[in-house]
């Protein structure tokens, strides 16, 4: 049973103790803008990039679900330093599955976070020879300005571009390839501009499959 004394060193401590209303992560807010876009950088970026593919649950980290506040402040961030890569399948069903899929992303996301995306990889696995495949992989990087650079991507860094393997059995092929890249390269990046890279990269890969 407290005594007379202990109640009162109770109180005192009470009366010291300073009574807060302040909601968790509100002091976080309090921090300057630059610092706190810092501090998303460091939590949302991988040393070597971060990749994200259509397939995944969702387009968006975690800690963008904890309060409307930093979900708008975190997800520009986020969207500008992953690499999203969205994967065509070969067969037909596949690939169509995809770009439904990828779409219903794209559509999702809204103009303002599609502006946010800084580089966009669509992929695909090509049987050139029976017991050989190659990526096919179409490159979109974004610039600060929202301005697209398109190239086709090199599968292997010590070899040949995929463009050459192509050009060795099909000319015509690469002049379509050609012409899908420069159809998109110097675009500017909005929500059409990736919803057309995409419709063009699968009826480019339905060729390439048929090239055989």
């Amino acid at each position: 049973m407290p005594t007379q004394q202990t109640t009162k060193q109770i109180l005192h401590r009470s009366d010291q103790a300073e009574p807060t209303t302040q909601p968790p992560g509100k002091k976080f807010f309090e921090l300057p803008p630059e610092l706190r876009n810092e501090i998303y950088s460091l939590v949302l970026s991988e040393p070597h990039g971060t990749s994200c593919t259509v397939t995944d649950g969702d387009w968006q980290p975690p800690l963008t679900l904890t309060c409307h506040q930093l979900r708008a402040e975190a997800l520009p961030i986020f969207y500008s330093c992953t690499h999203f890569q969205i994967y065509v399948n070969d067969s037909k069903k596949g690939a169509l599955a995809d770009v439904r899929q990828a779409r219903e992303r794209i559509r999702s996301l809204g103009a303002d976070m599609i502006r946010s995306l800084r580089k966009v990889t669509f992929k695909a696995n090509l049987d050139r020879y029976p017991c050989q495949q190659d990526e096919f992989k179409m490159e979109l990087e974004v610039c600060r300005s929202g301005i697209v650079h398109c190239r086709i991507g090199d599968p292997d860094p010590g070899g040949c571009e995929f463009i050459d393997v192509i050009s060795c059995y099909n000319a015509p092929l690469v002049r379509t390839i050609k012409a899908l890249v420069k159809a998109h390269d110097g675009k500017v990046w909005n929500q059409k501009t990736f919803s057309k890279a995409l419709g063009g990269f699968r009826k480019l890969k339905a060729r390439l499959g048929g090239c055989r």
